[in-house]
């Protein structure tokens, strides 16, 4: 059997004590917690989200499942791209104009240096933070100018912070897709 271990629902910051299954990617809770799909909940060092409603099991406990994702990609981010606007076939809905999700799912960051470099933008000396981002492999739709956001991480000075996308690359032998980006640090 598995033991206890602590369960953090970001939503609520409510921790819950739970048997934790990685194998089929479900949590076992006996109390009623307040899980709802879409929720993010750190645990063993990852940040996984709730993909389908928690099931009632055993008329007063929980089963949530989670999102299966390697123990390498350990936080979560999205990758947004500049639309025009209108409606976008291949998922049958209408984009506004600006920046729109096209990608969610696990991910890791990991600075390319100790020092980033100093650059002019809009007549500001800025410094330039050049990051590894890794996603898992099948995210192929992925350009440069493209933003991605880390969503939830353990490192919170990443959540939210804008990434531009500088290029993408692949190989037979990495385990996750691998997206150099950059952080604008003021």
């Amino acid at each position: 059997m598995f033991p206890v271990e602590p369960v953090t629902i970001l939503r609520t910051s409510q921790t819950i004590y739970a048997l934790i299954d990685p194998s089929e990617s479900r949590i076992y809770v006996k109390s009623a917690a307040d899980v709802v799909r879409g929720d993010v909940l750190t645990f063993r060092g990852l940040t996984r989200r709730v993909h389908e409603d928690p099931e009632l099991w055993a008329k007063s406990s929980l089963v949530i499942p989670f999102e299966d994702a390697p123990p390498f990609l350990p936080d979560l981010g999205t990758l947004h791209r500049q639309t025009p606007g209108g409606f976008d076939r291949a998922t049958q809905t209408y984009l506004q104009p600006g920046l729109n999700p096209i990608w969610t799912g696990p991910c890791s960051l990991k600075p390319e240096s100790v020092l980033g470099a100093d650059a002019d933008v809009a007549e500001q000396q800025v410094t330039v933070q050049p990051f590894a981002v890794t996603v898992p492999l099948d995210l192929v739709d992925v350009q440069p100018d493209d933003v991605f956001e880390v969503t939830a991480s353990r490192d919170t000075w990443l959540t939210g912070r804008p990434l531009t996308v500088v290029r993408v690359e692949g190989g037979s032998e990495e385990l996750g897709r691998i997206i150099r980006v950059t952080a604008n640090q003021g």
